[in-house]
């Protein structure tokens, strides 16, 4: 993973962005911003990671206020798992929207079992990630996580059968 995010400053580099999101949840709870994000979802063999860090990088060029970053799924698992700031990040995050997420999955998975509970986890991270903005998440099913929000664009990569494995056997090796 090739992410303008370092691994020995992630941990920093969260931390900064979660003071940043907590100072400007004042101003969002009194003004409904434009907080735009983009979702790219892909058939299996489309590697959609470049193309993700091409468009953050374009982005960024265009626009020089806050920056775009890619969130693939090593990077979300990574923040949920090492950091365990999932509930954190979704604290930043104004009241209203907070409690839309919570009915949300109350609906949603009421009659399924306990294991339920890791994809709540992960999809509340993900749409806080979409709700405060200016991301690229890249990965299946973000486009049902992030379902509702305003702002949002929605990419899917497909290619001809032939194309896809021809890439797999290129990043296999075969």
């Amino acid at each position: 993973m090739s992410n303008p995010i370092k691994e020995s400053t992630l941990e920093r580099w969260i931390q900064n962005q979660m003071k940043v999101w907590e100072s400007e949840k004042k101003v969002i709870e009194k003004e409904d911003l434009p907080r735009p994000f983009i979702t790219i979802s892909r058939q299996y063999g489309c590697f959609a990671n470049s193309i993700a860090e091409a468009i953050a990088k374009s982005l960024n060029e265009l626009q020089h206020t806050d920056k775009w970053i890619t969130y693939d799924k090593n990077l979300i698992n990574k923040i949920e798992e090492q950091y365990n700031i999932s509930e954190k990040i979704v604290e930043t995050i104004d009241t209203k929207k907070r409690e839309e997420m919570s009915e949300l999955w109350r609906t949603m998975l009421a009659d399924l079992p306990p294991q339920a509970a890791v994809f709540q986890k992960l999809a509340n991270t993900i749409r806080a990630l979409a709700i405060h903005g200016n991301a690229i998440l890249v990965g299946r099913g973000l486009v049902i996580i992030t379902k509702g929000l305003r702002f949002g664009l929605h990419l899917r990569f497909v290619a001809p059968l032939q194309y896809r494995i021809q890439k797999v056997m290129e990043i296999q090796k075969i």
